[in-house]
């Protein structure tokens, strides 16, 4: 298995795209700061995820893995079933896992 920083890389390439990042701005999104750049945001999630242990990176990368493959997201609402194709950690460093619209 890959050392932590190479793990928290290979997790950054799953962090919400800029064009995302620019929606959650636009749609005023409370898991996020209104004021950061983009760059400030990929910079806080990989803060995030450096402040982890070992063994919970590796568990992000796993999960990262298997995002557009084997994980499925409904809400309630309509009980529709969206792909997951990436994630972010919110303002309070709780990791959300995202699907596309």
């Amino acid at each position: 298995m890959a050392d932590k920083s190479v793990l928290i890389l290979r997790i950054m390439i799953h962090v919400v795209p800029e064009c995302y990042y620019e929606r959650m701005l636009g749609e005023k999104c409370k898991g996020i700061d209104e004021a950061e750049t983009y760059h400030d945001f990929l910079e806080w999630n990989k803060s995030c995820l450096q402040e982890q242990s070992d063994d919970d990176v590796k568990w992000v990368w796993g999960l990262c893995h298997r995002l557009n493959k084997k994980i499925g997201m409904m809400d309630m609402e309509c009980c529709g079933i969206w792909e997951a194709d990436t994630i972010f950690y919110d303002q309070k460093k709780n990791l959300v896992i995202v699907h596309p619209r």
